[in-house]
């Protein structure tokens, strides 16, 4: 990863921001529907993840369901409330500079699906009278611990692989605490802001590729709420709103008018110093 930007979004804008056309967002979405079913249908037909004497390889794991392609250019980081709006954004940055955005839960398999395959195997104790499984709390515990590991180490290796990331910072991302500091109550967006605060900065190489997009998200509804303070994590981020997006269009727009060969990657670089 080279730059990481912060996206300030409020909800106002975040409705119309990348101002995207219907016919151009449903065949975005066309094109991540078709990926997906054919990724999840190999993903489905069988765990196929062990050794020759049967233990799971945390290695073989980690490439079947959450593969590390990179042939993608930025990483969005989101809540798993703003998952249309980061499509929306995917979907503007393919078709405005050819950039493709990895999305997480739309280009890999779900955490919580491999989870409950893993557990169903390992950690039944025994059907209640109304069918109903019954897990062994201990056994649940040492799952989740691996494949929640699994799928942050799959996330650190695609932010590091991605030459930026963009954390779009809304409302469902976070929030001020009474103590005047951002927080988060996901864990996901904490370790990607952290990854993006402490991993290695270089361009790496570019290449134009075709791609699509995708996210991680599990569900909080009646978990308990645990709030990280992210304070430092966004100050490590360049700041990013919607006038600067749209100089960065208007700057491209320009550069292809004149003949310029400028990566547009490059120009959003440089934004502050056009502004």
């Amino acid at each position: 990863m080279y730059k990481s930007f912060d996206l300030t979004l409020f909800d106002s804008e975040s409705m119309g921001l990348m101002n995207i056309g219907e016919q151009d967002y449903n065949a975005y979405n066309r094109s991540i529907d078709k990926l997906r079913n054919l990724f999840l249908r190999n993903l489905f037909s069988d765990l196929g993840l062990r050794n020759e004497v049967g233990e799971l390889e945390a290695s073989s794991i980690k490439e079947k369901w959450f593969p590390h392609d990179k042939n993608y250019d930025v990483f969005i980081s989101h809540s798993h409330k703003d998952i249309e709006l980061a499509k929306k954004l995917a979907c503007w940055l393919k078709k405005e500079f050819n950039l493709n955005a990895f999305i997480d839960s739309t280009v890999w398999g779900y955490a919580d699906d491999l989870l409950r395959q893993i557990d169903d195997e390992y950690c039944v104790l025994n059907k209640s009278s109304d069918s109903k499984k019954i897990y062994d709390y201990d056994k649940r515990n040492y799952t989740t611990t691996h494949v929640h590991l699994i799928l942050v180490s799959a996330l650190r290796e695609m932010i590091d692989s991605c030459e930026c990331l963009i954390f779009l910072n809304t409302g469902n991302s976070v929030k001020l605490s009474n103590s005047m500091h951002k927080e988060t109550d996901s864990p996901w967006i904490y370790d990607e802001l952290q990854s993006a605060r402490f991993i290695r900065k270089r361009k790496g190489k570019r290449e134009i590729v075709k791609t699509v997009d995708r996210s991680i998200s599990i569900g909080q509804e009646n978990n308990p709420i645990v709030n990280y303070d992210v304070d430092k994590e966004l100050l490590n981020l360049k700041k990013l709103n919607v006038y600067m997006l749209i100089k960065w269009q208007q700057r491209c727009s320009r550069n292809k008018e004149n003949g310029i060969p400028e990566h547009p990657l490059d120009v959003l670089y440089k934004l502050d110093t056009m502004i």
